[in-house]
């Protein structure tokens, strides 16, 4: 997920004051800092039931290579998004395939 793609996610998705606190800290200063914003983007993403968004958001923050304890966080966050969709062969998946 670009920088553009997460502000306009961003825009979409969340109102008034929340709206403009996340894009105010999507300008994060380390990798491990957006990888942080990205996963908080897809909790909130789940809360709303964008699964896909939320999934994506994940992706997003993995492919980043953040700190250990953000990548451990997720990988828990996807686990709950995949269960949430009902999908336990992939939240058991992902649960097995998380870093120690």
């Amino acid at each position: 997920m670009s920088h553009d793609e997460l502000l306009d996610a961003i825009r979409r998705r969340l109102a008034g004051a929340r709206r403009h606190r996340a894009v105010a800290l999507a300008q994060p200063r380390t990798t491990s800092d957006r990888a942080w914003l990205l996963i908080g983007l897809a909790a909130s993403l789940r809360q709303t039931g964008d699964h896909e968004g939320a999934l994506k958001a994940l992706d997003a923050a993995v492919a980043l290579n953040p700190e250990p304890r953000a990548l451990r966080a997720a990988y828990f966050c996807a686990v709950s998004v995949h269960r949430d969709r009902g999908d336990y062969d992939a939240a058991r998946r992902v649960s097995r395939s998380t870093p120690d």
